[in-house]
């Protein structure tokens, strides 16, 4: 309004503004986070090598061989894994496999028709089946509870019509060493 002082800090034309930031604190505040995420990315590191150091088939206490397949998930043990006789829960080895507690399980997936995804959301495993392709990923039983009920196993990349019904159990079972 007319007669109303003006502010101190007012722009004035032709002279250049005064700054109105703190230098100490805009660095704090880029610093700061910066060593922030730069921790955190190293304490992750460390898990995640852990998970993709896979291991190899000799070293896996047992080796399963995975085809997914139009709409089925195929199991197969392999390098001669004996089935131990308390594993009673799986009649034949579409869509359900029985793997021992306490060891380590090497999953070899393929496909023999279009892209899935082998997903077993509370093991935190998924790994992708593409045709003519061979990849791996791993378990530690030790880190899930043997139990009656299966875990679930999904395909988590849409193949076709029946993708929803293509489902499978993995049952971790208690084995005894003798």
């Amino acid at each position: 309004k007319e007669g109303d002082p003006e502010p101190k800090d007012a722009l004035k034309a032709g002279v250049f503004p005064h700054e109105r930031g703190n230098v100490k604190i805009e660095l704090a505040w880029t610093i700061a986070p910066l060593i922030l995420v730069s921790w955190l990315t190293f304490l992750s590191l460390a898990p995640l090598n852990y998970m993709w150091d896979i291991p190899d088939t000799e070293d896996a206490d047992v080796t399963v061989d995975v085809t997914a397949g139009s709409w089925y998930w195929g199991f197969e043990y392999a390098n001669g894994y004996e089935k131990p006789e308390e594993f009673t829960k799986c009649s034949g080895s579409i869509n359900c496999i029985e793997v021992p507690a306490n060891s380590i399980i090497r999953f070899n997936v393929t496909s023999l028709d279009v892209l899935h995804a082998f997903y077993l959301p509370d093991m935190g495993i998924k790994q992708d089946a593409v045709p003519g392709l061979n990849t791996a990923t791993w378990v530690d039983t030790s880190m899930v509870s043997a139990r009656d009920e299966p875990y679930r196993i999904y395909c988590t990349e849409y193949c076709g019509n029946s993708h929803s019904q293509m489902l499978a159990e993995i049952y971790v079972t208690e084995v005894n060493s003798e």
